[in-house]
């Protein structure tokens, strides 16, 4: 397997990832109130390019992604750069289209993606001679890149390139006020960067540009609850040292479920230092006083680490659960948050190894009963305020995976679940 950069991977025991353009489609109209896709199944990768007057709802659609857009008032022109993982069903864009120019086009990969991601997006609309655009699709770390690009010319048929260097794949022209060309570099090619331009056609032009990273999303291959630990002390910082993280892992996140009460209620975590390294918010939800928060680090060595927490202002306790996630990288893919008991924490989980962590608190001497998730730990931080959170590491979609938490008294409640990838 294949380990590349921004979590992407050539997919294990698979022959190389190829690209190829399977589809396109295109029109040009005055008035219409649909655009048809080219044909394609679920997978495919669609990239939707077009200049439209400005009176167009150009609102990105539901599943897709804005990739660039630029407008000129005066000209009353609009360009747009849009893109998706097409879906079962994908098979047009409606709105009321006024004036459109536009192609979208449809490419297949040798096996099944979930990484299309944009970079470098670029668009300018004008009447005079656009700017050159370069696209910096060498610093790619996709398994396979693709570079698009297109020219826009009110009253010119096939609007040509002055320069698409390297020299696109393609060009596509089909007797309409706009050409598109494309690059693809597939798994064992080398991206270079590419220069884009178009010349003074006369009026109302757009040039616009991206490149896109392509590949399959590394997944978590370890998850453990490792220890929970509390301070009783009413404090702005807290220092927790010799803490369990677990075993060293060059791809190890150390994750934190931090649950507290301060007075005024906009107290929160400033920041958090695991093993002198600094982490990031995952996520924060309060009601009143009580607050809970994730946060993580990638922690590559040692087995134990010095927990620094540095809060906004004094607050009331401090309790700390922590996990250990090998994956190179970490995104959150859903969440749940409750603050009435019993809590309601349901959450989706996706087709792919994912992390699900939860973590419910109160200001209450009571004890705790999870469903759909299995307690990793219930305490006391001091006689009235407890926390306590559950886990399960999730292979398979639950739309939703239903997780509850109940409490034997209920008052000053917070509660947050996250799934994690």
């Amino acid at each position: 397997m294949s380990i590349l950069a921004h979590g992407l991977r050539a997919a294990a025991g698979a022959s190389s990832l190829t690209l190829s353009l399977f589809d396109y489609s295109y029109l040009e109209s005055i008035n219409t109130s649909s655009f048809t896709l080219p044909s394609n199944e679920a997978g495919d990768l669609l990239v939707f390019v077009a200049q439209v007057d400005s009176l167009t709802d150009t609102t990105t659609p539901t599943g897709w992604t804005l990739a660039a857009s630029s407008a000129d008032g005066g000209i009353r022109k609009t360009n747009i750069i849009w893109y998706k993982i097409a879906e079962s069903g994908d098979t047009s864009l409606d709105t009321n289209w006024q004036y459109i120019d536009a192609f979208c086009l449809c490419f297949r990969t040798s096996y099944p993606v979930d990484i299309f991601q944009h970079y470098d997006g670029a668009s300018q609309t004008t009447t005079g001679n656009p700017t050159a655009q370069v696209v910096s699709s060498g610093a790619s770390t996709g398994t396979s890149t693709l570079v698009v690009g297109a020219v826009f010319e009110a009253g010119t048929t096939n609007p040509a390139f002055s320069t698409f260097s390297p020299a696109a794949d393609e060009t596509i022209t089909e007797g309409i006020d706009c050409s598109i060309a494309y690059k693809i570099y597939n798994e064992g090619d080398t991206p270079v960067d590419h220069t884009v331009d178009m010349d003074d056609l006369g009026n109302e032009m757009s040039l616009c540009s991206v490149y896109f990273e392509i590949g399959v999303r590394v997944p978590i291959t370890e998850f453990d609850f490792i220890t929970s630990t509390f301070s009783s002390t009413n404090d702005s910082s807290y220092t927790f040292t010799d803490t369990n993280i677990g075993d060293a892992d060059d791809n190890r996140n150390v994750v934190l479920a931090l649950a507290s009460r301060g007075d005024p209620s906009n107290k929160q975590i400033n920041s958090i230092s695991i093993g002198g390294i600094t982490a990031t918010k995952i996520i924060r939800s309060f009601t009143d006083n009580t607050f809970v928060e994730y946060w993580y680090a990638k922690v590559p060595t040692g087995t134990t680490a010095t927990i620094s927490v540095t809060m906004s202002g004094s607050v009331y306790r401090l309790g700390v659960a922590v996990y250990r996630v090998i994956a190179p990288s970490l995104t959150l893919y859903d969440s749940a948050q409750d603050s009435t008991g019993p809590f309601n924490l349901s959450v989706d989980t996706p087709d792919l190894p994912a992390a699900v962590i939860a973590i419910a608190t109160g200001n209450v001497d009571a004890t705790a009963t999870w469903s759909g998730l299995t307690e990793d730990c219930d305490f006391k931080m001091d006689s009235n305020r407890i926390m306590t959170t559950a886990s399960t590491f999730s292979d398979s979609e639950n739309t939703p995976l239903s997780v509850t938490c109940t409490f034997t008294a209920y008052d000053f409640l917070e509660s947050t679940s996250i799934v994690l990838i």
